[in-house]
């Protein structure tokens, strides 16, 4: 009969993070990360917030996106679904970017009655 190696559990219920599993962390989605370690979403959540790792997808896309003062001159010009789209960014993130520079949503051009 071959010996299984155990790990060792904590009071709580929860076995400890190895160094792996921590470098996995805002490396990929939290729900991969729960696979890939058996552990559940929200524990890979807590673990990366105590650690202070941003999330994949805020880190993913923050590493590749700048705004450029072209694109700021953009917002407010369009709907933000349609400079979202324009850009290959999220609508949320033209909307916080419009919100944050005080520039108001588009309105379109009403004919006077």
């Amino acid at each position: 009969m071959e010996m299984v190696k155990r790990r060792r559990v904590k009071r709580n219920g929860s076995r400890p993070w190895s160094p792996e599993e921590d470098a996995l962390l805002g490396t990929m989605p939290d729900d991969e990360v729960a696979r890939r370690t058996r552990r559940n979403r929200t524990a890979v959540f807590l673990r990366r917030q105590n650690l202070g790792i941003p999330s994949w997808r805020a880190s993913s896309w923050k590493a590749r996106w700048h705004w450029t003062p072209e694109q700021d001159a953009l917002l407010g010009t369009m709907p933000d679904a349609a400079l979202a789209e324009k850009l290959g960014v999220p609508k949320k993130h033209v909307f916080f970017r419009r919100q944050r520079l005080g520039i108001t949503a588009f309105q379109p051009h009403r004919p006077a009655e």
